[in-house]
């Protein structure tokens, strides 16, 4: 609601400036956000309201007409250009309150049964007010998909594969200052459904943030623990389906960090000229 922006600007002001929450270097890459929504939802899971599409450069929303009463549930998405959701992040406990400093509407008198809340970019993510001077929060931003740097068969560039070969397939996820191998969730962990069958940590690779979403990787070690991954050759054979001699062949290990956070993993195969195989009909 335009007119309610204008009218709070000052407030907004002046509280920005209180709470020392000035637009600064962000714990999320700001630059990456085109727009953000909103969804509240009641103690009990329900969607009672949703907000947005709002553009991320204004840095302050309005997200308004929500049912007043406690124990909600804020969750916010931030989007890209593409409309791709990139970054999220959730508040529990939220209470809204009678918007009586701004109302919309008054039932003869009686405090409305609607509230708002005010929302504004943080280094952190959004920080939540409930009109006039109410603190309810931070809604930590956290990236929804963490890129992780695949490598292969470590120490090969085109990495053939033989699909009538036995045997182990082996795989390096490289550890980072970022995503440290063991912040990994191995259980979670699988390239076209196939699970790894056996995963070590050992050093073998150097984390460079070229590798992520490419098929290439740097070796030798770099002191920080590496996720070495071994899978069972047939079965990935049977997970890729129809193959030719020649043909290259993405891979992408899908995963969870122990938070919850999703990962992925690009790298690629060469199927041997004479590896070709035929699919079940």
């Amino acid at each position: 609601m335009l007119q309610r922006t204008s009218r709070l600007a000052g407030l907004i002001m002046t509280l920005t400036l209180a709470a020392g929450l000035a637009v600064q270097s962000h714990a999320y890459d700001s630059e990456a956000i085109s727009t953000i929504e909103a969804t509240l939802y009641n103690s009990s899971g329900q969607e009672i309201a949703t907000g947005g599409s709002w553009d991320w450069s204004g840095g302050l929303w309005i997200f308004d007409n929500l049912p007043v009463g406690t124990d909600n549930t804020l969750e916010v998405l931030a989007r890209d250009s593409s409309g791709s959701a990139i970054y999220g992040g959730s508040l529990s406990g939220v209470e809204i309150l009678p918007d009586i400093f701004f109302p919309s509407s008054f039932d003869f008198g009686l405090p409305p049964a609607t509230g708002s809340l005010i929302l504004m970019m943080t280094p952190d993510g959004i920080y939540v007010l409930a009109p006039p001077f109410t603190e309810v929060g931070i809604l930590i931003l956290l990236p929804l998909k963490v890129d992780v740097a695949l490598d292969i068969k470590p120490g090969s560039d085109t990495n053939p594969y033989n699909v009538k070969a036995k045997g182990k397939l082996p795989a390096v996820v490289a550890g980072s200052a970022d995503v440290p191998a063991n912040a990994i969730d191995p259980d979670s962990l699988n390239i076209l459904g196939v699970a790894p069958v056996k995963i070590t940590l050992e050093d073998i690779v150097t984390w460079s943030e070229d590798d992520l979403g490419k098929p290439i990787s740097t070796d030798g070690a770099d002191g920080i623990a590496d996720l070495v991954l071994h899978f069972d050759r047939q079965a990935l054979t049977e997970a890729m389906g129809s193959v030719t001699g020649g043909e290259v062949v993405s891979l992408v290990l899908d995963g969870t960090l122990i938070s919850g956070t999703s990962i992925e993993g690009l790298d690629a195969v060469t199927i041997t000229p004479k590896g070709k195989r035929k699919g079940k009909k």
